[in-house]
């Protein structure tokens, strides 16, 4: 493969494909990859392994049977991660504990002890098996005619991405720590300007008492630089609530969501038929926005009328 990267190496270009897949290349690296990419097919091809090896990781990890409880409580003891006092471990408690411990993994202490470098090892061993046993399970990407295996990877993985951030800021306390913005004229005005282009949101006057804010924050939806993740609720005709999630941000490069404006897309996702929600997806004003909703048939039209998203209805 020819490097027509100026004092990089063969490594180097090999952890620049890997980090584009992660979504974690921004700016001038991006745009670096993006031409080199254009006159090197075997590296795009690279791109696109890359990318539907997460994918595939994404699903497996996501599919039923979970990670069962005893193995989850054992991992948590090992990584110094007890239960929470009630001795249960719900998936939002065992994440914030996790998070919790991040500090210090960081530090070089951490990992020059023996015990933990062997419970690490024995984590990775137990996680291996899952795995494998859940790869038993594992079904082929299903690519439509009209994407590509790259477009349809990326689809899925973003599917994947937006249904788990919503289900988990549907709890209050994750919901809490990432949704610090309440204001709506707040949010608007700080993503606007992150974002460099003006957002499309409810008219939170003229939808009084059928939609409310409850919070947006950052996020980052893969292959893009940021995004931001807002969280509404709308009433519906029996009064209760319907709890929606919107993120924005810029398009993702590579034409990975090939969308046209003025059309609103069904995204065939797989994470959503399990939990029962739906994403839509459309681009306006250069930013691209994706809707997960828990509306019924009945409210469905209802719900993307009042998160102006457009009428036409595509899909990906």
């Amino acid at each position: 493969m020819k490097n027509d990267f100026p004092n990089l190496d063969e490594l180097t270009l090999a952890a620049k494909i890997r980090a584009c897949a992660d979504g974690e290349l921004v700016g001038d690296e991006c745009a670096q990859l993006k031409a080199y990419l254009a006159n090197n097919p075997d590296a795009a091809k690279q791109l696109g392994f890359e990318q539907e090896l997460r994918s595939c990781c994404d699903r497996v990890m996501n599919q039923q049977p979970c990670c069962p409880d005893a193995l989850r409580s054992k991992i948590a003891a090992m990584c110094g991660c007890p239960a929470d006092e009630s001795g249960s471990d719900s998936d939002a408690g065992f994440a914030e504990r996790m998070d919790a411990s991040n500090e210090q993994t960081r530090t070089k202490g951490f990992w020059m002890r023996s015990s933990l470098i062997s419970a690490v090892a024995a984590v990775l061993v137990i996680t291996a098996g899952v795995l494998v046993f859940q790869a038993a399970t594992y079904k082929p990407l299903t690519v439509p005619a009209h994407l590509t295996v790259q477009q349809a990877s990326y689809i899925n993985r973003v599917g994947d991405f937006v249904v788990g951030e919503h289900k988990r800021c549907c709890n209050d306390d994750s919901a809490a720590a990432k949704l610090i913005r309440h204001d709506i004229t707040e949010a608007t005005s700080y993503f606007s300007q992150a974002f460099g282009s003006p957002l499309v949101f409810p008219d939170m006057d003229s939808v009084q008492g059928e939609v409310s804010f409850y919070g947006g924050g950052d996020c980052h939806v893969p292959m893009t630089p940021r995004s931001g993740h807002l969280r509404f609720d709308v009433v519906s005709a029996s009064g209760d609530p319907i709890r929606l999630s919107l993120f924005v941000s810029p398009m993702p490069e590579q034409d990975l969501m090939p969308m046209e404006e003025g059309m609103t897309y069904l995204v065939q996702s797989e994470a959503c038929a399990r939990e029962g929600s739906r994403l839509f997806a459309w681009k306006a004003n250069g930013l691209m926005y994706l809707l997960v909703s828990e509306a019924t048939d009945s409210m469905c039209q209802t719900v993307r009328d009042l998160m102006q998203a457009p009428a036409s209805i595509g899909e990906l």
